[in-house]
């Protein structure tokens, strides 16, 4: 290695080294009116209220592993949660119905089935701040397509754990050996496109 390189090996090493060290220990200045509003914003977005949930609807964009960690297949699709109004005599603790259609596919994309969430039993509903948790049972329903029979039966009164955070993501917790054995062990992850 000739005079140049080395100088220039340790200017870069120099510079290299006073970026990562400006960036960890860098105090960000929060006090310009621009930045300090948008903190402000963050910390103190408004908390979920039951009013807040009915009508979320989105998309299912989740992927599920095998037992060895790997990615077996893809969960795609829509839900929706809506309030039950008919029979509604708690009206401060509202009924949710929540609904979705999506499909199973496998990484290989040899095979893919499609699956309803229907006929959804709301139990309780519970606000921890910026997180509404509904929990429920619900009713997978296979759906079978002209050219594959989907193998598996309806499986009712499946326990549910709906998480909606910031009213911008939510994860579907199914407490169920069986669909786990459908839909694998992972939860359900998905997005609100209000």
């Amino acid at each position: 290695m000739n005079l140049t390189s080395s100088v220039a090996l340790g200017f870069s090493l120099l510079a290299v080294s006073a970026v990562i060290f400006a960036t960890f220990a860098h105090k960000y200045d929060i006090s310009r009116p621009i930045l300090r509003q948008s903190f402000e914003d963050i910390s103190s977005s408004k908390k979920i209220q039951l009013n807040d949930i009915n009508g979320l609807k989105g998309n299912i964009i989740s992927l599920q592993y095998n037992k060895s960690s790997m990615p077996a297949a893809t969960i795609s699709g829509k839900w929706q949660i809506t309030e039950v109004l008919a029979n509604n005599t708690h009206p401060i603790k509202p009924n949710f119905d929540f609904t979705s259609n999506f499909t199973l596919t496998r990484v290989d994309g040899l095979s893919s089935l499609k699956y309803q969430l229907r006929e959804f039993k709301n139990f309780n509903n519970i606000l921890t701040g910026k997180t509404a948790i509904i929990n429920g049972s619900i009713s997978l329903i296979p759906k079978s397509q002209k050219s594959e029979v989907n193998p598996n039966p309806k499986v009712d009164s499946v326990p549910l754990t709906i998480e909606i955070m910031n009213l911008k993501s939510i994860i579907i917790k199914i407490h169920s050996d069986l669909v786990k054995h459908y839909l694998g062990d992972r939860p359900i992850y998905e997005t609100n496109t209000d």
